[in-house]
């Protein structure tokens, strides 16, 4: 902040007036304080999908993908399955969410337990398959008739993600982040697998010796890794946009890195 203010302050303007206007917009009415706490969901998931495989000696670069690899499932249920209560077709839509994204973070640990590849190269390739993949979809099998925009259809009302902030587009995901949150610590300190899953991270031969099994630990670490990323792609698409386009990500899967 002192160094953005010394900056400001060069440019011939008044660093005091800026923060103003910063805190102004981020926290300054409902709308705004709403608008944050929409920014902040998808990066919560996000981040705790790096810290998770992080835990385990795993460096997931492959948010990104994993989280588009969610919203594509959560599309297709959202789409495609009807005629269900929406305490049925959300609950389904969510599960589909975490298990694309799961199942994206879990290639990436298979590739490197079976082959030895380096999960920080295959989880970027990974990303670049899956943003092309989504792009892909919405400009052919799954686009909007008549075709004029690249995007799907909506998804039914009963899979999008209830409004919990009057006047605003704060959703149910925000609240579906802070139980991530308790999982995530409940996982790790609280289980026999989320004690291995550290023990692993922090040193596999040691593990290994004492009778744990380093890839099985692996694996669930990255499955569950890229569920949390697939949940920041379900929010975003079943909370905000209630469709699939391109580039629906501005970079969330990168940012959550930071964040972690």
């Amino acid at each position: 902040l002192l160094v953005g203010a010394v900056v400001i302050f060069l440019m011939g303007l008044d660093p005091l007036k800026a923060y103003q206007n910063l805190l102004k917009g981020s926290l300054g009415s409902v709308n705004a304080i709403g608008e944050t706490l929409v920014k902040c969901t998808p990066l919560i998931f996000t981040g705790l999908s790096f810290a998770l495989a992080k835990r385990c000696g795993l460096v997931n670069i492959g948010a990104e993908g994993q989280l588009y690899m969610g919203g594509f499932l959560a599309t297709v249920v959202g789409i495609y399955i009807k005629g269900l209560p929406i305490y049925i077709h959300l609950p389904l839509a969510i599960a589909a969410g975490f298990i694309g994204g799961g199942l994206w973070g879990l290639l990436a640990a298979w590739l490197k337990i079976k082959f030895g590849a380096s999960e920080v190269i295959t989880t970027i390739m990974l990303n670049y398959i899956a943003i092309h993949w989504i792009s892909y979809l919405v400009t052919g099998p799954m686009k909007e008739p008549p075709g004029n925009f690249p995007q799907t259809p909506q998804v039914e009302i009963t899979a999008q993600l209830p409004r919990i902030l009057e006047g605003t587009r704060l959703h149910l995901g925000l609240i579906i982040a802070l139980l991530a949150i308790l999982f995530f610590y409940y996982f790790l300190w609280k289980t026999t697998a989320g004690y291995e899953t550290r023990v692993v991270g922090e040193n596999p031969e040691a593990a290994r010796y004492a009778g744990m099994n380093p890839a099985r630990n692996s694996l669930l670490a990255m499955f569950i890794a890229g569920g949390f990323a697939g949940l920041a792609g379900m929010s975003e698409i079943l909370g905000i946009q209630q469709r699939m386009f391109q580039n629906f990500s501005p970079n969330y899967g990168f940012d959550g890195i930071a964040v972690a």
